[in-house]
């Protein structure tokens, strides 16, 4: 027979050495996770902001589609011409910069009303140092282009889709029309 070998103590050391990388990946597993979730929400937050912009721009690009009916151009300046949606006060919960009491507005059509959701828009109809056409000269035109004064408007357009946790934007566009002038002609 053969005699055995004496037998080895290991006092747990593979133990403890496998316990602390379970530990190490673990813990590396976690901010793993944390990273993926924060990015996720990230990345959702500015597709929110990104289509919040793009209904904003769509409901100036559909005002501006019709500038006769949205933009009416008369001597009477710094006003709002129009807005919505009527009732608008500050204490509503869209984030509106006026307030829109009686509208005058109406959201432009788009399939299944998506404009009209949780949107804004006023039109102000601006003077320039209190004139309500500015001269042609103004902005940069000759003395050879038709005489022409323009008018002109402030669009502020957004959407507040936050309390739904799907993001909020707004947009303020100018706007200027050609007015024909005529010497001794009064065009309004």
């Amino acid at each position: 027979m053969k005699p055995r070998p004496p037998k080895a103590h290991q006092h747990g050391a593979a133990l403890a050495t496998a316990l602390l990388f379970l530990i190490v990946l673990t813990l590396l597993g976690i901010g793993a996770i944390r990273e993926a979730s924060t990015s996720l929400t990230m990345a959702d937050n500015e597709a929110s902001r990104l289509n919040a912009i793009d209904v904003s721009q769509s409901l100036i690009d559909a005002l501006l589609a019709d500038i006769e009916t949205h933009f009416p151009v008369t001597l009477v300046a710094d006003l709002q011409v129009g807005c919505f949606p009527a009732g608008l006060a500050a204490q509503n919960p869209l984030r509106a910069p006026f307030a829109c009491a009686d509208g005058g507005l109406t959201p432009p059509s788009t399939p299944s009303n998506a404009l009209a959701d949780r949107t804004y828009v006023e039109i102000w109809r601006e003077s320039v140092n209190g004139q309500a056409l500015v001269p042609a000269t103004s902005v940069g035109t000759t003395g050879t282009t038709a005489r022409v004064g323009y008018a002109r408007f402030r669009i502020t357009a957004g959407t507040d889709r936050s309390a739904v946790g799907q993001g909020a934007a707004e947009i303020q566009q100018g706007v200027q029309i050609a007015v024909p002038e005529a010497k001794g002609i009064t065009q309004f």
